[in-house]
Formats: C-alpha cells, sequence, structure tokens
C-alpha cells in the first residue's frame, strides 16, 4: 500500500478519534475531492485497540504529541485502559 495513503488514513483517523470533524464531513470533502477516504480505524466500532493502533503509527513517525492527546482521549473514553498508579 502507498506509503502516502497509509499517512493519511492514519491522520484521518487521528482527526475522528479527536473529534476534530464527524465522519461524515470527511466523507463530503473526499467526495467533493473525488477521492476516497482512507480510515485506519473503523468509525462505527470505536474500541480501546482502535486508539491503541493510531498511538503506535504515531510513534512509530515520533509524533509524540499526538500520541499524548489521543491516550488523554482514551482513557476517558476507555478508563479501563488508564494503569494504576504504583
Amino acid at each position: 500500500m502507498d506509503d502516502n495513503i497509509i499517512e493519511e488514513a492514519f491522520n484521518n483517523s487521528y482527526d475522528l478519534l479527536m473529534n476534530k470533524y464527524e465522519f461524515e464531513d470527511l466523507l463530503a470533502d473526499d467526495m467533493k475531492l473525488k477521492k476516497a477516504t482512507a480510515l485506519a480505524h473503523d468509525p462505527s466500532n470505536v474500541e480501546a485497540q482502535s486508539y491503541m493502533d493510531v498511538i503506535r503509527f504515531f510513534t512509530y513517525t515520533e509524533e509524540y504529541e499526538k500520541c499524548s492527546e489521543l491516550k488523554k482521549v482514551m482513557n476517558k473514553n476507555h478508563p479501563e485502559t488508564i494503569l494504576p498508579e504504583e
């Protein structure tokens, strides 16, 4: 798969997980540009693993601020992901 498509998919997923866009708005924008919408997660079933997959990608690309923001939202939406303090 093309690296640009993969990067776009993870950036789109980041924007959706961070509530920067609604899925329908993203689709509409891409339709105007006559392009397919790429995502790295299933927007109809957002589980903790969805966040973890996107965090893993941004760790690899060394975009740690995005990782931190995603982790905060993941912990809020999925409290079971909060690690107990030692």
